[in-house]
C-alpha cells in the first residue's frame, strides 16, 4: 500500500515537471460542466486553489489546479488519472493548428468542434428536437496578452414547432434565419452566436474585454444571480486579488431591443475564512436601460411617467462603493439585486453551500411576508466527494426556491433581468422550485454513470409567475382599471411539477470525442413522460 502511495507521488511529480505552463498563456475556456465538477472535486481534497464562484473559468486556474497544492497522498489513483486528462484536454499544443514561440511568449491555435444536440419525448404524443453545430475558435497570447474568439454556428430541426420568421428584435430571443426567401414558417432555422474575448495579466489585476457566458455562486443547477443560461454577453471585468478578499467589477451590456440600450452592471466581493474552510461573498447587480416598445398585454402596460432614456452610469464604474446607495445618487431609476453566497468545506471531501437572493424587501424583518414587495430567492444544497472499491463517487442534493415576482421590474423590459428573453438568474424563472438529487460513479475515467431523482414546479400563469409580468399599481382615479394584488401567492392554482427518476452517462468528457445522456421519467404532470438528452461530438 505505501509503495502504491509513492509510486502515485513520482506521477504526479512527472506530470508537473513535464508540462509546459506557456508563459502567460491565459484565455477563457468554453464552459464544461465535468471540468467545472472536478474541479470542486479537488476543493474538497485541498485548501482551495481559487474561487470556482465566477466563471468563465481561464486556462491557468485549471493548469494550477491539476499541477500544484494538492497532497497526492489523497488521491484516488482514478483522480489522479483524470487530471492528467484534463490537463492534456486543455493542453495549448493541441489543435487543428498549432504555433508558439517560446522565446518570445507567443502562442496561437486554431480549433473545430462539431457537435450536436437530440432532445427527444415520447408520452402521449412523440417529439424531437435536433441541432448540429459547428464551432471554430482561436485561442493565443502575446506575453501577458491573451485572446480568444470562436463561434457557434447550429442548424435545428423541432418536429413540434413551426418557426415564424424572426423579428430580430432581442425580446423575442435569439435571431434566427429560416431557409428560403418566401418561407413564412418552417421547422428548421439556423442562427450563430459568438464568443471571445482579450485578457490582460499584470499579477494582483487582471483585466478582460470579452463577449461570453456568465455565471456566478456556489451552486450545481440552479444558480441565482448569474447563471450562464442566457447568450453570451459583451462586458469588461477587472478582477483584484488582495490577498485577504478578491473583487471583481464588471459592466456590460444586455439586449432587450435592437435600438434600445440596456446595461448590467455588477461587482463581487468575497473572503476565505477559518484557513479557507469556509468562503462568503456577497454580489451586486443592476440593470437599467431605455425604455423598449414591447407590447406584454393589457395587464402590463407602463405607467407613461416611468419611460426613459439612459446611457451609461459612469457612477457605477467606481470599485467597492456599494450599488444601493449609488443608486439613489443616481436618481432611484434602476433595478438593484443584492445576493450572497457560502461554501463550507468540511468534513473532507464534503462541501456545503447556499444563494440568498435578493430582488427587492420592504425591510429586513418583514423579508418572508407575503406582500408581493418581498422578491427573494434561495438555492441551497451539499456534494459529498468519495470512492467506493477505486471508483471515484459523488452525490449532489440541491434545492432551489423562486418567489414571485423575482427578476421582474415595473420599468419593463429595459430593467427586466433578462438578456435576449433569457432569465439572467435561475433557469426555472420567478414562482417556482426544484430540487435535485444525483448520484455519480466513475466505472473509470472515461465512462461516468449517475442516477437519481428530479422534482421542478413553476407557474408562470399566476401574476408575478412570468418575467415579463409589470406590477400594476392600482388608480385611485380609476377604481374599475385593472390593478394587482399586493399579496402574493406562492406557486399557487395552475401550477405544473414534474418528479421522477432520472439516469445519466458521460463518456470521455476530456477526450476529443465526447457523449453526454440524460433520461427522464415523468410521475405527476404527464406520468410515463420519457425525455432523452443527448449532446456530445468531435473536439479538435
Amino acid at each position: 500500500m505505501r509503495n502504491n502511495k509513492y509510486l502515485r507521488l513520482i506521477k504526479i511529480v512527472i506530470v508537473a515537471l513535464t508540462v509546459n505552463t506557456y508563459g502567460a498563456y491565459d484565455p477563457n475556456l468554453r464552459h464544461n460542466d465535468a471540468v467545472t465538477g472536478f474541479l470542486r472535486r479537488m476543493d474538497a481534497l485541498q485548501t482551495p486553489f481559487s474561487e470556482l464562484t465566477l466563471l468563465p473559468l481561464r486556462y491557468q486556474t485549471v493548469f494550477h489546479y491539476c499541477t500544484s497544492g494538492v497532497d497526492t497522498m489523497k488521491l484516488t489513483l482514478q483522480e489522479i488519472q483524470i487530471r492528467k486528462l484534463l490537463l492534456s484536454y486543455i493542453d495549448p499544443t493541441i489543435g487543428m493548428i498549432t504555433w508558439n514561440n517560446e522565446q518570445k511568449d507567443i502562442n496561437f491555435r486554431v480549433h473545430l468542434s462539431l457537435t450536436g444536440d437530440i432532445n427527444a419525448h415520447v408520452g402521449d404524443g412523440a417529439g424531437a428536437t435536433v441541432k448540429g453545430i459547428i464551432s471554430p475558435s482561436m485561442t493565443g497570447n502575446l506575453g501577458r496578452i491573451s485572446f480568444y474568439s470562436g463561434i457557434d454556428v447550429w442548424t435545428e430541426y423541432n418536429s413540434d414547432v413551426k418557426y415564424r420568421q424572426s423579428s430580430y428584435q432581442p425580446y423575442d430571443g435569439i435571431p434566427y434565419n429560416l431557409y428560403g426567401r418566401k418561407t413564412d414558417s418552417a421547422s428548421v432555422r439556423s442562427s450563430d452566436l459568438p464568443r471571445g474575448g482579450i485578457n490582460y495579466d499584470a499579477g494582483a489585476v487582471k483585466i478582460q474585454a470579452a463577449i461570453d457566458y456568465l455565471r456566478t455562486g456556489p451552486t450545481v443547477y440552479y444558480p441565482l444571480t448569474l447563471s450562464g443560461v442566457a447568450p453570451p454577453i459583451t462586458y469588461l471585468k477587472t478582477d483584484l486579488d488582495l490577498s485577504i478578499i478578491q473583487y471583481s467589477h464588471l459592466a456590460g451590456m444586455l439586449r432587450s431591443q435592437k435600438d434600445k440600450p440596456k446595461y448590467i452592471y455588477f461587482h463581487r466581493l468575497s473572503s476565505f475564512l477559518f484557513k479557507k474552510k469556509l468562503l462568503l461573498g456577497i454580489n451586486e447587480v443592476i440593470i437599467n436601460g431605455s425604455t423598449t416598445d414591447q407590447y406584454l398585454g393589457d395587464y402590463n402596460m407602463l405607467d407613461p411617467g416611468n419611460y426613459q432614456n439612459r446611457s451609461w452610469e459612469l457612477v457605477y464604474l467606481i470599485p467597492f462603493v456599494p450599488f444601493k446607495f449609488v443608486e439613489h445618487y443616481a436618481g432611484d431609476r434602476d433595478n438593484a439585486a443584492l445576493s450572497m453566497d457560502m461554501t463550507l468545506w468540511w468534513p473532507e471531501r464534503f462541501r456545503w453551500y447556499g444563494e440568498l437572493f435578493f430582488d427587492d424587501i420592504l425591510a429586513p424583518w418583514k423579508i418572508f411576508s407575503n406582500d408581493w414587495g418581498n422578491k427573494w430567492a434561495l438555492t441551497c444544497g451539499m456534494q459529498y466527494f468519495g470512492s467506493i472499491k477505486g471508483m471515484n463517487f459523488e452525490s449532489t442534493l440541491e434545492y432551489s426556491h423562486v418567489e414571485p415576482w423575482v427578476y421582474t421590474h415595473f420599468y419593463g423590459g429595459s430593467h427586466q433581468y433578462t438578456h435576449f428573453d433569457k432569465c439572467l438568474g435561475s433557469p426555472l424563472g420567478p414562482n417556482s422550485q426544484g430540487f435535485t438529487a444525483h448520484f455519480q460513479l466513475t466505472v473509470s475515467p472515461k465512462h461516468i454513470a449517475g442516477f437519481g431523482l428530479w422534482y421542478q414546479a413553476s407557474n408562470s400563469t399566476v401574476r408575478g409567475g412570468s418575467i415579463n409580468d409589470i406590477f400594476q399599481y392600482s388608480d385611485k382615479s380609476d377604481s374599475t382599471a385593472f390593478h394587482d394584488s399586493e399579496t402574493k401567492h406562492f406557486l399557487g392554482k395552475g401550477t405544473t411539477s414534474y418528479f421522477g427518476p432520472i439516469v445519466t452517462y458521460s463518456f470521455n468528457p476530456f477526450g476529443r470525442f465526447q457523449i453526454q445522456l440524460r433520461y427522464e421519467l415523468d410521475l405527476i404532470e404527464d406520468p410515463g413522460d420519457s425525455r432523452f438528452f443527448c449532446n456530445g461530438g468531435f473536439v479538435f
